[in-house]
């Protein structure tokens, strides 16, 4: 039984770290002018492996130089020892832009630092009577280069690294637990497509691809912000 919890953890493991990766791709300040406050809603899907997460976020910029968001996430994971298998994630992250481009400036430079928790659910574990939850901690470096191709449309390509720090725990219902931990670095690609609707409000079209031990992560997402 102890071999067959240390086989499930580390298949779930692996799922969860990887989907952690895209929280410090996510910065709005990029978008803002400064010394002006926005506030987003985001609804994204992401894909990776065998799995899926469907999010929602929400993100605050405070003068156009940091941001404070909260992603919640669903995600599913299709695998062959365990059918119904899923997660729920809450992840939290920060973000400044030490660096903004202007005309002198070519590019915008974000450091991030993010953290998640989930908790993993199917019926299967329900029936064995284990918990299974995840923990990480990530850190990003971005830059960005805003083109203005029209006064009301732009494109913003960016760049970014990211290094994620895991934990997922398993724990049966005597409260025995085992864990596995590991920590990882990815880069990723982003295009986001900026369409000013109103003199202050933006909608933002963000696909990505994240690169991870070889694999392919994809990513896109819709981004409503409001200026005030």
């Amino acid at each position: 039984m102890a071999r067959r919890r240390k086989s499930i953890l580390s298949i779930l493991f692996v799922s969860f770290s990887s989907l952690c990766f895209l929280s410090p791709l996510s910065a709005l300040s990029e978008y803002v002018p400064n010394k002006r406050n926005a506030f987003g809603f985001e609804l994204g899907f992401t894909t990776f492996k065998d799995s899926t997460s469907f999010d929602l976020g929400a993100t605050m910029s405070i003068l156009g130089y940091a941001d404070l968001g909260l992603q919640y996430s669903q995600i599913s994971i299709e695998d062959p020892m365990i059918d119904d298998l899923s997660a729920t994630s809450l992840s939290l992250f920060i973000s400044a832009f030490p660096v903004k481009q202007s005309a002198e400036i070519p590019l915008s430079i974000e450091l991030a630092w993010g953290v998640g928790f989930a908790a993993y659910d199917s019926e299967f574990l329900d029936y064995v009577g284990w918990d299974m939850s995840g923990t990480s901690i990530s850190l990003g470096f971005s830059v960005y280069h805003r083109y203005n191709a029209t006064p009301s449309f732009a494109l913003v390509p960016s760049l970014g690294f990211s290094y994620t720090r895991t934990k997922v725990t398993l724990e049966d219902s005597y409260g025995n637990s085992i864990e596995e931990s590991d920590s990882e670095t990815g880069f990723g690609f982003g295009l986001p497509f900026v369409f000013s609707i109103s003199p202050s409000g933006s909608l933002i079209f963000r696909p990505s691809l994240f690169i991870l031990d070889g694999e392919t992560m994809f990513s896109v997402s819709i981004v409503l912000m409001g200026l005030f």
